[in-house]
């Protein structure tokens, strides 16, 4: 039997607000989880608990395993999760943050999504500041996760078959485990180490790795689930963005933090 994260809150305590508290319950447990697991996760009596998921299951929602007595998400969530996905306008819900915080600080910002069957990372999104780059970044191209802020932003966050498959993937590559800035790939263990060092601090800066004569600072955008993609503050080398790297560093987390929202997070997405 797998514990569950406490649910966030939904307001009202109608029999609709309560049975949406308990499906969020049901959506963020690990695996299936007991009556007992859920109403402590949706602060509901088991009682309660029990009788909104027999509602649940009878739509759909929820499904019941009566051997395991336990209850897991159900398939009509399933589709309305994939319908949601299809339609949902991601560079959309992206700009209005990305806007802001290149117009706070001159320069180009730019949202990574990190996808777990290739280990990549693809720029879904991008704001421009009020200076020009100098070098190109394509859109919507998988790129490594070990290059660059903003792909290391992702990798200390990996699981670590996630972060050692992405490491195999790019040492058989075209690239020969060197960048296009021409650095060289480390060995696996002290990259872990050099990873480890992202995760404490919470962001990463690079100069050159990914883009000659590019210098980004970059932080994790974490959900519920782990990390899914990074938000990244890029300039050239040669030139200072308006505002010190804590000042930067600080409304990236701020941008990181709202952008998960989207994804499903309800706190902060790493320590500071």
């Amino acid at each position: 039997m797998t514990d569950t994260a406490r649910a966030p809150r939904v307001g009202g305590d109608g029999t609709v607000a309560r049975a949406m508290r308990l499906l969020s319950a049901v959506v963020d447990a690990e695996g299936p989880a007991s009556v007992n697991a859920l109403a402590d996760a949706s602060a509901l009596p088991a009682s309660t608990t029990h009788r909104l998921l027999g509602l649940l299951v009878d739509v759909g929602m929820v499904t019941h395993d009566p051997q395991l007595r336990s209850y897991s998400v159900g398939p009509e969530t399933y589709r309305l999760a994939a319908r949601t996905l299809q339609t949902v306008d991601l560079p959309g819900i992206l700009q209005p943050v990305l806007d802001r915080l290149a117009g706070t600080f001159g320069e180009t910002v730019i949202f990574g999504l990190y996808s777990p069957a290739t280990s990549t990372l693809s720029f879904a999104g991008r704001a421009d500041g009020d200076h020009v780059l100098q070098y190109r970044i394509e859109l919507n191209t998988p790129t490594s996760v070990l290059w660059g802020a903003s792909g290391k932003a992702v990798a200390a966050f990996l699981p670590d078959e996630e972060l050692a498959a992405a490491y195999e993937r790019e040492s058989r590559g075209t690239g020969g485990g060197r960048s296009n800035g021409g650095s060289e790939l480390p060995a696996l263990e002290r990259l872990r180490e050099d990873l480890a060092v992202v995760r404490e601090q919470g962001y990463v800066e690079s100069q050159g790795e990914k883009l000659p004569g590019a210098r980004g600072i970059a932080v994790p955008v974490v959900g519920p689930r782990g990390v899914v993609g990074s938000l990244t503050l890029t300039h050239p080398q040669n030139r200072a963005p308006a505002g010190d790297a804590e000042s930067i560093v600080a409304a990236l987390q701020d941008g990181a933090e709202e952008i998960a929202r989207y994804f499903g997070a309800t706190g902060k997405a790493v320590s500071r």
